[in-house]
């Protein structure tokens, strides 16, 4: 069915959709101009640069499906960096004339959202250029954190991310150079927190994450240490942590699974306990309590005991990482 007629009558133009190609080394927006066309990149590979006192550095590298000049078509935002073609690339092209004429026609609550999302972008960004981030490592981290659940894939059994969409996320969130940001994750590697392909080093592929737990353990410890603290788990008693491993082990036997926990009853833990662990029980349990690390359900008779296993498995995780994560790299 022909929608031409239609489109005439409502006043409505179709939206002109062009392909355009640029060979490798043509410069698709200069830094500090305000551009009239968004491109969708649909083929190759376009670099992102920025001027600085020391020269012409490279930032990212930006791929198939992504956007380059969407902030100055939307709010005539200026370039903040230079994009030029790596190799020949095709984009597709809309003009402003032409995005606007659709966002005019969008319900006048989405295009107040949009506006929305564009001050804050405007006020994120300056913020990103007024203040450098105070640690680095814990910005590319947090940000590999939340990029996990959107783009995530399988290698060889690990779970992946792309690591030019790193590179690239990592200075558009976090202003972060593409040098520094590799630095940051060969630092990474090095503690074997996450694995890189060594046979392209160059130029990577993927990064692969064993345990995406031990990142997040990472970022936490990373936090810690800014506020000079470590982990509460770190200065868990011998005692207390072979009275946490008696708890799960019972509890696999006698325990009852609740959608708070194993629950154990006390008489049961202290059945399976010698006569000296059973003479400091009540006070290793309050301790473990006080600690957040089990639950006492008073009784009567026989209080129960509401355990994790999950305790017990990110102690055990602390205890074998600490060693990589406080190891000093380069």
């Amino acid at each position: 069915m022909n929608s031409a007629p239609n489109q005439l009558k409502s006043g409505k133009r179709p939206v002109q959709q062009q392909i355009r190609v640029f060979k490798a080394g043509e410069v698709l927006s200069e830094q500090g101009t305000s551009g009239k066309e968004l491109y969708i990149l649909q083929k190759g590979r376009a670099g992102v640069y920025k001027d600085t006192a020391g020269g012409e550095i490279e930032l990212a590298v930006i791929k198939k499906g992504d956007l380059i000049g969407e902030m100055s078509v939307l709010d005539g935002f200026l370039q903040t960096e230079k994009i030029k073609a790596l190799d020949e690339i095709r984009v597709k092209v809309i003009t402003q004339q032409d995005f606007h004429s659709v966002y005019k026609s969008a319900p006048l609550w989405l295009q107040s959202i949009i506006k929305i999302l564009i001050n804050r972008i405007h006020a994120a960004a300056k913020r990103a250029d007024q203040s450098p981030l105070k640690d680095k490592t814990r910005g590319l981290v947090s940000l590999i954190l939340l990029l996990l659940p959107v783009h995530k894939k399988e290698i060889n059994n690990n779970i992946a991310l792309d690591y030019d969409l790193i590179i690239k996320e990592g200075f558009f969130v976090s202003r972060l150079r593409k040098k520094e940001t590799q630095k940051i994750l060969e630092q990474l590697f090095k503690r074997g927190i996450i694995q890189i392909d060594l046979d392209n080093m160059s130029q990577p592929d993927a990064i692969l994450i064993k345990d995406p737990e031990v990142l997040r353990l990472y970022n936490e410890y990373l936090l810690l240490k800014i506020q000079k603290k470590t982990f509460m788990e770190c200065s868990l008693s011998d005692e207390l942590v072979e009275l946490l491993n008696d708890i799960g082990s019972v509890a696999q036997k006698s325990g009852q699974q609740t959608d708070e926990g194993i629950v154990l009853k006390k008489s049961a833990l202290s059945e399976c306990l010698s006569e000296e662990k059973n003479s400091l029980l009540d006070d290793n349990l309050n301790d473990l309590h006080r600690k957040n690390l089990i639950k006492i359900v008073p009784s009567d008779n026989d209080p129960a005991i509401v355990f994790k296993d999950e305790v017990l498995t990110r102690i055990r995780k602390i205890n074998e990482w600490i060693p990589a994560f406080e190891l000093e790299v380069s």
